[in-house]
This record gives structure tokens, sequence and C-alpha cells, in this order.
């Protein structure tokens, strides 16, 4: 049956009206993650940085994985009736409103420039009114304290003397490459450890870096300086004398040494800063990796995402 032209024209124009269906990402238990949700997350992490096509897949992978925890922590927030309720919300949207129209815009021009949904919108907001009410119960005194004793030696000034090993790959998204540096290194390790090669001699014979005819030796670090935060922070786990696993980083393959550890003598009020900033990290991934146990997290596809538990694209 053909429609008349005034039909067809009413239906075309309904049609204009009706919001586009959005792409679904993944799904947290019976909560959707949206494409567009994290098109967003990842523009406000690169800021207007420009990055290569090839990064930004593993970028994206990260955006969904930042969309995916929050949701996670936020599901044991209301669980602990401690997340954002409709109140709060309503009072601050209203805020918002009003600072908004202080500049001659509406909530709803808004949302249409920066195109995003109210629904988008508002639980972007549940999360942050949630989080952030959980961080100011959380990062009292007593609590940063606690955290410096814990782990002293990351915010006290101590400094690290380390020697390494580097096994250069020229381009670290190559997994057959990286799977034989990581290979290659494992073996040196197990020499190294049994005795039957030293760390020096195996940096001569083998390494990339600068520093290999001197045993690979680096000098003195601190726990957020200038070194990268893989080698920094597999650097200050290790005892004297103890050897790190392979390690990837954007040059290659390395294995790390410890020979030297010089105490630092800070107190925790002198590193409130650094405990302040760091604290906020290490409870996110703490309650997000605790309530991960349990979740059932499942992928559409349509997104790049990592595999679960590892770094690595799912293809």
């Amino acid at each position: 049956m053909r429609l008349s032209p005034f039909i067809l024209l009413v239906v075309l124009l309904l049609a204009s009206r009706l919001p586009a269906q959005r792409v679904v990402a993944a799904r947290v238990g019976g909560t959707e993650i949206y494409a567009d949700e994290v098109r967003r997350e990842l523009q406000r992490g690169l800021k207007g940085r420009q990055v290569e096509p090839a990064a930004r897949p593993a970028m994206q992978a990260h955006a969904l994985r930042q969309l995916i925890d929050r949701e996670l922590i936020l599901g044991y927030l209301k669980q602990r009736k401690t997340a954002a309720g409709a109140a709060q919300v309503k009072h601050e949207i209203d805020e918002i409103e009003l600072r908004l129209a202080m500049q001659k815009q509406t909530l709803g021009g808004f949302l249409k420039e920066t195109g995003q949904t109210r629904e988008a919108f508002e639980k972007a907001l549940i999360w942050k009114l949630s989080w952030e009410a959980y961080l100011k119960r959380k990062t009292n005194d007593g609590n940063l304290e606690a955290y410096f004793k814990a782990n002293r030696s990351q915010f006290d000034g101590t400094q690290v003397r380390i020697s390494q090993i580097l096994l250069r790959v020229k381009d670290t998204r190559d997994k057959a490459a990286i799977d034989a540096a990581l290979n290659k290194a494992a073996t040196i390790r197990k020499q190294i450890v049994a005795g039957t090669l030293s760390f020096a001699a195996a940096a001569a014979k083998h390494s990339a870096g600068s520093t290999a005819q001197t045993g690979g030796d680096l000098g003195f670090i601190e726990r957020r300086g200038a070194m990268g935060e893989t080698i920094s922070k597999a650097a200050f786990a290790l005892k004297m004398g103890q050897i790190s696993p392979p390690l990837v980083t954007q040059f290659g393959v390395h294995l790390v040494r410890c020979t030297a550890i010089k105490p630092g003598k800070k107190q925790w009020t002198d590193a409130r800063r650094q405990l302040e900033r760091q604290i906020p990290r290490y409870l996110f991934r703490w309650l997000a990796d605790r309530q991960r146990k349990d979740a059932t997290i499942r992928y559409t596809g349509r997104v790049q995402h990592f595999k679960p538990g590892t770094t690595q694209l799912a293809r």
C-alpha cells in the first residue's frame, strides 16, 4: 500500500524528532555504558591534545575501563547507601542552571552544545557527587598517616639505586617482538638468579642502554622523579640485590636490579599534598578491583576494550 504524500510527510517529521539510538559499548550488570560516553571520557582525558591514530584504540579502551570502574564503585556506594540521592542531584542541577542563566544559557542548550543527553549528564553528576563525598570521608588525617606508614619509602624521600638491562624493541605494538624480548629477558634473569651470569656481564652483553658497559647503573632515583612510572614502581618494590621480572615500556623490555637504598627522613605531614593526590587513585583502584570479582561485565565489541584483567586490546 502506498502512503499519501501528507501521511508520508507526517511520518518523516515524527521520525526526525525521535532520538538516535545510542550505541552500547558495554554492560555492567543491568547498566549500559554508551559509545558517546566513552568518546567524551576520551576527550576529557586528552584535554585537546592530538595523538597518533595508532594510539587511539588503547586510549579508547582505557576510557571504557574507567567508565566501567566508576559504575562498579557507584554500585558499591549505592549498596552502602552513601551515593548521591535524588534531592542532592536536583539541588546541584538547580545550581548549574542558575550559573548558566547568569551566562544567558540554558541547561538544554548546554547539553546540545556539548553533545550530551540529559540521562548521561545526570549519570555523570551522580558519580561526581558520590565520589567526592566518599573521598571527603576517607582523606582525613588518620587515613593519610596510616597510608604513609604502609608505603613509607614512596613518600619519605627514600632513594633507590638501580641498574638495568634494556632489550630494545623498535615497535612495542608488535606483539611478536615484545613476546620474543620478554622470553629473552626471562632467560637472562634465570641465569643471573642461578649465579651463572652476573648482572653486569649480562648488561654488557645484552643491554641496549647507554650504561651497558658500566653494569647498567642508572644511579639513585626517587619514587616520583624523572624515571617512568613502570620502572620506578618496580624499583621501589625491590629489596637490596633483587631483580624485577621483565618490564615493558615504550623503549622495550627491561630488567631492573636494586643495588642500594638510601632511606628518607620526611614525615607524613611533609608529604601531605602527595598523599592527598595518591590516596584517591589507590581507593579508586582498590574499590573497582574489589567489586569486579563479583560483577557481570559484557562487551558488545562496538568499542575497543581490553581483555579482562590485562591491558591488551581484545581483537
